[in-house]
């Protein structure tokens, strides 16, 4: 696997890349003209499916190499890409257009993910910094770290939350019930994280791992993501530049305090939160259903992760998607289909 940084080039801007373009209804504005940009937010990863095929600049997508996908930036341009959560930063090429989907700033490529340590996990806050032609002619690269931010430095915010949590302002069965929708969401529609839509793709991957796939442990991740979110005392700043390491001390702390009882509790509640599917439509005539049927399968195919079917209740005919998603899950995929589809899909409680 290539792990080093893209290595920064004065290149032409590619006119036809940097062209308005629309997408699932919201129109993009390239940036033109080698401007500086800057930004905070979320990232996530492209990999498998896309591997081969060609990118908005008309390459071909190799996940690993240090490359990344964005909706306005100047293409190709090089960028810094910063791990907010635990201090890692790289440089990526950036020749593909998206994320559109949950105000995404960057997608990268697996590799890239992969060096900022956040491909199990699906996405990380980054911080984007575009490096602009000039400061690559003049030789100002800016310096990218593997290194993690310190575990000793977390640890007494990681200490202040936990006894944040045990404070008892939340009833336990309150405390396990969140717990257990957390825990739940961390398993996506496809095995895997969130949806990623891209101007030529509408999928969610179904080659990327859930955030863990042992029960237990996800509950542990639930419970530190709570504790760390009721920490009101602590300082912000720190919390969120350290989220990664913050939220392993508590995590450390839940395994030796919490009792099995209440693990267990939490761990049988999660699997009772995912009880959704989504419902294409409902038709007294079988012909119609299949005709639905076969235009899900023709537009977004497996690339939703999830199988249609037909069920036949009370004499009519039901095209339903997915099995076992929770509801914010089967909201987001009924979103997908609306948009794809344009048809009145909507959340069934199985």
């Amino acid at each position: 696997m290539e792990t080093k940084n893209a290595v920064p080039k004065v290149e032409k801007p590619i006119a036809a890349t940097n062209r308005p373009y629309k997408v699932m209804g919201k129109t993009y504005v390239p940036m033109t003209g080698d401007k500086p940009l800057v930004q905070t937010g979320y990232g996530s990863w492209y990999g498998k499916q896309f591997h081969g095929k060609k990118t908005s600049t008309g390459e071909i997508y190799d996940m690993y190499a240090m490359t990344a996908a964005h909706t306005t930036m100047e293409l190709p341009s090089y960028a810094k890409v910063t791990n907010l959560e635990n201090g890692r930063s790289i440089i990526v090429r950036v020749n593909d257009r998206g994320p559109f989907l949950h105000s995404r700033v960057i997608d990268l490529s697996y590799a890239a993910a992969s060096r900022l340590g956040y491909v199990n996990k699906g996405t990380a806050k980054v911080k984007v910094e575009r490096i602009t032609r000039a400061q690559i002619a003049a030789g100002n690269i800016p310096s990218t770290t593997n290194g993690s931010v310190l575990a000793s430095i977390a640890a007494p915010v990681a200490k202040k939350v936990l006894s944040s949590s045990e404070s008892g302002s939340t009833k336990e069965s309150d405390f396990i019930a969140q717990v257990a929708t957390l825990a739940a969401e961390g398993e996506s529609l496809a095995s895997s994280s969130s949806p990623s839509i891209t101007a030529d793709r509408v999928i969610i991957e179904k080659d990327q791992p859930p955030l863990n796939q042992n029960p237990v442990e996800r509950v542990l991740e639930a419970g530190a993501q709570i504790a760390l979110e009721k920490a009101g005392n602590a300082d912000q700043t720190t919390l969120n530049t350290f989220e990664t390491e913050a939220k392993a001390e508590v995590i450390s702390a839940l395994k030796k305090h919490a009792s099995e009882s209440q693990l267990g509790q939490a761990v049988n509640a999660a699997s009772a939160v995912k009880q959704y599917a989504v419902q294409l439509g409902v038709f007294r005539s079988e012909q119609n259903a299949l005709k639905l049927k076969q235009q899900f399968t023709e537009v977004l195919g497996d690339k939703m992760g999830a199988q249609v079917r037909i069920e036949f209740v009370n004499g009519l005919h039901k095209v339903v998607v997915g099995s076992g998603m929770t509801e914010a899950q089967a909201k987001a995929a009924t979103a997908i289909v609306r948009d794809a589809l344009n048809i009145k899909a909507f959340v069934l409680k199985e």
